[in-house]
């Protein structure tokens, strides 16, 4: 949260003419540095090898001649038949 203080200091700071958008992302980045500061400080933090053991395995780029391979061992899928449709309806007079 950011306190009066900060967000005065934080006014000061920024050109005179700006969007009220401008305003709201400076304030929003204020917020999320102060969130990961306090996060720091009170050492809720990932090491560096701790974040790379939570990353998924990278997957590996498929060359054109694997991918073809892949489609042909694919089966292809079975087509459904189409339902059924009585004459009355197929005209609309059916209703």
């Amino acid at each position: 949260m950011i306190t009066k203080t900060q967000l005065i200091s934080t006014l000061d700071k920024l050109p005179e003419n700006m969007t009220i958008d401008q305003l709201v992302d400076s304030l929003v980045f204020i917020e999320k540095v102060e969130n990961g500061l306090a996060d720091s400080a009170s050492n809720r933090v990932y090491s560096k090898e701790q974040q790379q053991k939570q990353k998924p395995p990278k997957a590996q780029k498929t060359t054109p001649e694997q991918a073809d391979q892949q489609r042909k061992k694919t089966p292809p899928k079975p087509q459904t038949p189409s339902p059924k449709i009585s004459p009355e309806r197929q005209t609309g007079r059916g209703f």
